[in-house]
């Protein structure tokens, strides 16, 4: 049995997660909060941040595969099924974008 998850960076993370299902969303919102090259022994951990003051249509495609790349890398129990972008003027015209990322949880039933 499987089931889908919904992570956002808006989030609070919740730092002693009660579950798996917690810890995982946990994980998943700290790799798309973490700027690869900024863990000591793991400079590897986390997204790319190349993307930062790209246009925003080539920055959301660069972020977007590099998000899915991140998670499949350092959360093995999950599978991307999508990601978007939270789509408001405001931050648009700040130049922020807002991932919203879908997951499958696999699970070894």
């Amino acid at each position: 049995m499987s089931s889908t998850l919904i992570v956002t960076t808006e989030n609070k993370l919740n730092l002693a997660p009660k579950n798996e299902r917690e810890e995982i969303y946990q994980n998943i919102a700290t790799i798309l909060k973490t700027i690869q090259g900024t863990v000591p022994l793991d400079r590897d951990f986390g997204v790319d941040g190349s993307y930062i003051d790209l246009p925003m249509p080539m920055a959301k495609g660069q972020w977007q595969a590099e998000i899915i790349d991140a998670i499949e890398r350092d959360e093995p129990r999950v599978r991307v099924l999508s990601v978007d972008f939270k789509e408001n003027s405001i931050d648009a015209m700040d130049g922020i974008l807002s991932p919203v990322v879908t997951v499958e949880i696999i699970t070894n039933d």
